[in-house]
């Protein structure tokens, strides 16, 4: 069995084929009750979320590392680590980026609660120093050694790592709240319909 099908049995124990998202054959089904039955079990849930983060706390030192996990909204644990050697995150996102001379990177990670698949996307944030304008891009650095140690202790905690492209895959004849069928990927299902995974741009020079 590929690794996109084992994926996809875990999707359809969680969610319903070929239903609408708002109608009560959705909402009543087998599938969702599951997850909504899987979400509630918060004591196991948070302790698998805070054994986690003090994971990647122990690991990345150095880092400061943000729990932006949002449950039951998603199927996931999210954490952010913010490349850039002790430096904390600001209230005031303008002094950061001043602080860090106008360029940020940080490590969006997941850990998907329906099965032990991760994901992470590196997302390089700059602002014009003229216009002030903002703008985000994702980038690879997968061959980095900060991407490395992290699939490392992802790897020894149990989880397997999905590439970008079967975490760009689409999913036809399932939805989510905010995916209508056609619109969901495997990394809004396994992980979260919030955001979007913007697959990398070309691979940049590890220094």
């Amino acid at each position: 069995m590929t690794e996109l099908a084992k994926i996809k049995n875990i999707i359809y124990q969680y969610f319903p084929q070929n239903k609408v998202f708002l109608e009560p054959s959705y909402q009543e089904s087998i599938e969702h009750q599951k997850l909504l039955l899987l979400k509630k079990r918060t004591r196991k849930l948070n302790f698998e979320r805070m054994k986690l983060k003090q994971v990647l706390q122990n690991e990345f030192v150095e880092y400061e590392i943000l729990d932006c996990s949002n449950l039951p909204e998603q199927n996931c644990f999210e954490f952010k680590i913010l490349l850039h050697p002790n430096q904390s995150v600001l209230d005031d996102d303008v002094e950061l980026m001043s602080k860090l001379g106008g360029l940020r990177r940080d490590i969006y990670q997941f850990t998907s609660i329906l099965g032990k698949y991760c994901y992470f996307f590196i997302q390089e944030t700059s602002i014009d120093k003229i216009s002030g304008e903002w703008s985000f891009r994702n980038i690879d650095l997968k061959n980095g050694p900060d991407v490395r140690r992290l699939m490392g202790i992802l790897e020894l905690e149990g989880y397997k790592s999905l590439s970008d492209k079967i975490a760009d895959r689409m999913i036809d004849n399932v939805e989510t709240e905010l995916k209508s069928s056609g619109e969901a990927k495997v990394f809004h299902l396994l992980f979260t319909d919030l955001i979007d995974n913007f697959v990398n741009e070309d691979p940049l020079d590890v220094v």
